[in-house]
């Protein structure tokens, strides 16, 4: 179970809303998750998938309820 999670949240040509999150079981060191988000925010740009960047967040209150 992920103790933190760093979500990024933009809009898609498509219209819709994506997020894309990485938690610290994938990367354990929070500027690699940021860094990681940085590098695919780029080629969704390069791609021309992405509209707009809205936020990107990270919590560290990762709790099953």
């Amino acid at each position: 179970m992920p103790k933190s999670i760093t979500t990024m949240k933009y809009l898609g040509t498509d219209g819709e809303y994506h997020f894309e999150i990485v938690d610290d079981l994938q990367f354990p060191n929070l500027e690699d998750r940021m860094n990681y988000l940085a590098r695919l925010e780029r080629r969704l740009w390069a791609d021309g998938e992405i509209v707009e960047h809205l936020w990107t967040r990270t919590s560290s209150s990762c709790e099953v309820i």
